[in-house]
């Protein structure tokens, strides 16, 4: 009889791969759909409007199917320690733009794949091979090409976008400790606790909004609902070090999005050169992967 283990487990690779590359793209997808916002609105009334439609879509397209196991969790402690992680992650980012540009917050913030595999090595024991280390570097330089950040910045920008790195990387290695979990359940939390916070900073910055607005807080909502839903998908099924350097796929969406539907051709040594590392790092982290 053949022995349906190693297809059961490839397919498993494939399905996390796939999932954490819809997830860069549908992050491409809600920080193309954010700029269509008028300003004058606090970033904190942004994030409010996106968890909340983050936490409506849970309960309405999942609730249905999952019942009230959706909010049953074996480990509520980790649920909680990753849903303010993710707090961290969105207020120091909101610190850090405040003294430096949104790609040189970008920049920094794409450090914690790094960090991820380091975690997962030190914590779990988890092998990263050499190949992955490169894929990784090559898609740090791919994403330099795009980005364009700059060196120099005070020192609290500075720590507040590293800051932003090192919680986002912890949000995703406490991810793959959730797996007795639903990855559903575990979006529920991650958006219901972010949605909390925000709610507490509403009434301070509260801009009433406009038709556009509200069009714009739909577009990035389900964006950035379906963004971390992959992750969290992605994350159960698969070593975080593993795969999260498929989320450099990224900054190729957010190229050809920005080609294709915003009408910003990249130039040669910008988006063109930089997609074709990312996309060649890419490679690299799936020949290691099929390899095993």
């Amino acid at each position: 009889m053949m022995d349906v283990a190693p297809m059961r487990h490839a397919w498993i690779r494939r399905w996390a791969i796939a999932h954490m590359t819809l997830f860069g793209v549908f992050w491409a997808v809600y920080l193309a759909i954010s700029k269509y916002l008028p300003r004058g609105y606090s970033i904190f009334e942004v994030l409010w409007g996106r968890y909340s439609l983050h936490v409506l879509l849970t309960l309405l397209l999942i609730g249905p199917v999952q019942g009230r196991s959706l909010f049953k969790t074996n480990r509520p402690v980790v649920q909680l320690l990753r849903g303010l992680l993710m707090v961290v992650t969105n207020v120091s980012a909101v610190f850090a733009v405040s003294g430096m540009s949104l790609n040189d917050v970008r920049a920094i913030l794409w450090l914690a794949p790094l960090i991820v595999i380091a975690l997962d090595r030190a914590v779990r024991g988890t092998p990263c091979p050499a190949p992955m280390l490169a894929a990784c570097a090559i898609c740090l330089v791919g994403m330099i090409f795009i980005l364009k950040p700059t060196i120099l910045h005070n020192i609290r920008s500075l720590f507040w976008a590293l800051l932003t790195a090192i919680s986002f990387a912890g949000y995703q290695f406490l991810t793959a400790s959730l797996r007795a979990d639903p990855a559903t359940t575990s979006v529920f939390y991650s958006g219901f606790i972010s949605l909390v916070f925000m709610s507490a900073i509403l009434p301070f910055v509260w801009k009433p909004i406009t038709g556009q607005t509200i069009i714009v807080y739909l577009g990035m909502g389900t964006a950035g609902w379906l963004s971390l839903l992959f992750l969290d998908k992605a994350l159960h099924k698969m070593e975080p070090g593993a795969i999260v350097a498929f989320g450099y796929i990224h900054f190729v969406a957010e190229v050809m999005i920005a080609s294709f539907i915003s009408g910003g051709f990249p130039t040669w040594h910008g988006g063109v050169l930089g997609s074709i590392l990312i996309l060649a790092g890419l490679a690299v982290a799936w020949q290691n992967i099929a390899s095993r």
